[in-house]
């Protein structure tokens, strides 16, 4: 199942409850509290473990656990869903079977998407959605669900789903992690992560408008630039000899990609 474009399917009727006070259940929320504003489905509550009681949760056709990968069974073992509802988790890399045994409508949607508390992306309905569900009926209910809000909805295993979590960790964290990294070298330069922004800009932007990143690499270690790469080295050795080894093994997974070996 693929899915683009919107669905009337349910959407006049489907309520749902999103569980969790985290930054994927803020901005699952705020999804879906325009969509039943724009009267495509009834979004009825959030609900929190740390404000709310158990019998206070609402009654829903979908409750869906915005919550931490290690709490998802737990809260799917102990929370009072309404008889007949189908309830899904939103993480990457937590197999469906994970949910309650209890459940008969298990599911699972799952965005790819990066979400920081207080911060909204520009176009929401391009975040894909890969979604599944123990039964059609918790299946067609997650898709209803998610092309609400998305314009790219993907049946897809849990399997498949971990390893798409993990391309997700490595595009949207690593490259973080290493943008944080940069500016630590900068500062060594006395310079402040303003300078790197049109770099960074450029290279995202390469990476986006072009088939492939890999048509987009540049670079000592593309070139196979042993000189510049030991320059780099020795630079490192003196300021941060910690990120030797970072440098390294990046340079070589960078030459490997560009199939200069």
């Amino acid at each position: 199942m693929s899915r683009n474009g919107g669905s009337e399917l349910f959407m006049h009727t489907l309520r749902i409850v999103i569980i969790g006070n985290g930054s994927v259940a803020e901005g699952l929320a705020r999804e879906f509290g325009e969509a039943a504003a724009e009267g495509r489905m009834q979004f009825v509550q959030q609900w929190a473990r740390r404000t709310h009681a158990p019998e206070k949760l609402a009654a829903a056709d979908l409750y869906v656990l915005a919550v931490s990968d290690a709490a998802v069974a737990e809260v799917s073992e102990t929370l009072p869903f309404a008889p007949g509802s189908v309830v899904a988790h939103t993480a990457g890399c937590v197999a469906m079977s994970d949910l309650s045994p209890r459940i008969v409508d298990r599911a699972v949607l799952y965005p790819l998407q990066s979400f920081t508390r207080g911060r909204r992306q520009a176009d929401f309905r391009r975040t894909p959605f890969f979604i599944e569900g123990a039964t059609p009926h918790a299946l067609e209910t997650v898709c209803t669900a998610a092309m609400a809000i998305s314009d790219s909805v993907t049946e897809m295993s849990s399997e498949r789903r971990a390893r798409i979590h993990l391309a997700g960790a490595f595009a949207n964290n690593f490259s973080n992690a290493m943008l944080s990294l940069a500016e630590e070298i900068a500062w060594s330069a006395d310079e402040t992560f303003d300078a790197l922004r049109p770099i960074v800009t450029e290279t995202f932007a390469k990476a986006l408008d072009m088939p492939t990143p890999r048509a987009a690499q540049t670079g000592a270690a593309q070139r196979g630039d042993k000189t510049i790469q030991a320059k780099h080295l020795e630079i490192l050795a003196d300021t941060h000899p910690e990120l030797i080894t970072i440098y390294e093994e990046i340079s070589n997974q960078i030459w490997r990609i560009s199939k200069k070996n």
